[in-house]
């Protein structure tokens, strides 16, 4: 048998859920029964996740900075030419060469044009005395040294000379020395260079005492080395060569030029003299080596110097310096006048 309090629980436990379950969805009190609480909307969205900014990249390195630029050289200017300057001092075999050169001290005329001095034999010092030469200007060739430098419209041209004792000659001896020529363009590049020795008409008592190079044509004495008679008079003539070709182009006759000489236009003015020999001037064809007229003086030249009015001076071992007036060089009869001594 169920007691009294059991079956009560049983009887109304249904009923207290129901209630429990009108009071849990009831209104509020105060609030009428028609109206409704508001809904406060969910989004069910999701929110996107907050993306992290990337590193930044690394900073680029910083350029070297570029010292600034070197002031450029400055150039020596020579006529034409433009070029770097020289060491200031240079040695090839004996020769000395300074930038700028030593100014000469020689006084007494030497039967070559020559811009050394210093005596000539090997083993001696050889001061260079001319004109500055350039870097690219060869100091020697061989046992052969710069003796001569010109300017010519195209670059340098030199001359260059055994020593005595140095290879092909003694000064006791009557064998020539080794002679050669170059021509240097303003860019440094060597146009042409080649030995004279075989355009030389013997191997003995012959020198090279001047150069001369123009319009293309280089010219130069076979000069003798001392008195005419040692070499049975066939020597001092006045030789032109097309250096390019290495052509002889033509030969004057004997005894028409030692010591200096110049060109003149269409012409060559050339000198020839010794102790007891005849001594005269000789205006010379360029085109052909033809002797247009001989002048006769009382001594022979040491040098020539024809100025821009044409007045030729003539300075000589034992007279007065000697003036001429160069006329007619322009045509086919060319003659040098004289003109009133000065002092020397």
């Amino acid at each position: 048998m169920v007691p009294v309090a059991s079956r009560f629980r049983l009887l109304f436990a249904p009923l207290g859920v129901a209630l429990a379950s009108a009071c849990a969805s009831a209104p509020p009190r105060g609030v009428p029964v028609s109206q409704e609480a508001p809904v406060v909307p969910v989004s069910l969205e999701v929110p996107p996740l907050a993306v992290a900014a990337p590193d930044p990249p690394p900073a680029e390195p910083s350029p070297p900075v570029e010292p600034p630029p070197a002031a450029p050289m400055p150039l020596t200017v020579a006529g034409n030419c433009a070029y770097a300057p020289p060491p200031p001092t240079r040695t090839a075999g004996d020769l000395r060469v300074a930038s700028p050169p030593r100014a000469p001290t020689r006084t007494i005329p030497t039967r070559m044009r020559t811009h050394v001095e210093g005596p000539l034999t090997r083993g001696s010092e050889h001061i260079w005395v001319g004109r500055d030469v350039p870097p690219f200007v060869l100091l020697q060739g061989g046992t052969r040294e710069l003796f001569l430098l010109d300017q010519a419209p195209d670059g340098f041209v030199g001359l260059y000379r055994d020593s005595y004792g140095a290879s092909s000659c003694s000064l006791s001896g009557a064998v020539n020395c080794s002679f050669g020529a170059a021509l240097f363009e303003c860019s440094g590049k060597t146009r042409w260079l080649f030995l004279l020795d075989p355009f030389l008409s013997r191997k003995d008592h012959l020198e090279v005492q001047d150069l001369r190079y123009a319009d293309g044509v280089l010219y130069f004495n076979e000069a003798c080395q001392s008195y005419s008679r040692e070499a049975q008079g066939q020597c001092s003539s006045l030789v032109a060569v097309e250096p390019l070709t290495k052509t002889l182009l033509w030969r004057t006759r004997p005894l028409v030029s030692n010591a200096t000489f110049l060109v003149a236009g269409r012409y060559l003015i050339t000198g020839y003299g010794f102790t007891a020999e005849p001594d005269a001037l000789f205006i010379v064809r360029r085109s052909d080596g033809k002797v247009i007229s001989t002048t006769r003086i009382p001594s022979a030249h040491s040098d020539l110097a024809l100025a821009p009015d044409g007045v030729l001076t003539v300075s000589t071992y034992s007279d007065p310096a000697l003036r001429f007036r160069a006329e007619g060089f322009d045509g086919e009869r060319p003659r040098l006048v004289a003109l009133p001594r000065t002092g020397r």
